[in-house]
């Protein structure tokens, strides 16, 4: 679900979708949707969104360094449309997105887990 903005990521590259947010979403929801098709649970990751670091997330912690605006039309939009589409579980990533997690990576944030995914993108938890 990452939509992958930084050429130079270590990570995501070729398992990303592409760098086109509505496209990225399209394949989204596609993928959930034929995943759940086949009988097996699709997991949404990398929640918040991992193809804007520059850092392998592997070694260390990277930065997103998005405002909420920019998060909300980029990063976010796979991740609605893999919850519209009723992905069945949502990995968060180890990242750190200073207007959400105040410093904390993702996984380890209230504010990313409860209050992003679950309370503002409407993600009822794992089924």
């Amino acid at each position: 679900m990452d939509v992958n903005t930084a050429d130079d990521n270590p990570v995501i590259g070729t398992r990303s979708f592409g760098s086109d947010a509505a496209l990225v979403a399209r394949h989204a929801a596609a993928a959930v949707t034929g995943t759940q098709e086949a009988g097996v649970a699709a997991c949404a990751k990398h929640f918040p969104g991992h193809g804007a670091t520059v850092v392998d997330s592997h070694l260390t912690v990277p930065l997103v360094d998005a405002d909420l605006e920019l998060l909300d039309r980029r990063e976010l939009v796979p991740f609605r449309a893999a919850i519209d589409a009723g992905a069945r579980a949502v990995m968060t990533g180890h990242l750190n997105v200073p207007p959400i997690t105040e410093g904390l990576p993702a996984t380890l944030s209230p504010a990313a887990i409860t209050g992003l995914l679950r309370e503002r993108l409407g993600y009822p938890g794992a089924s």
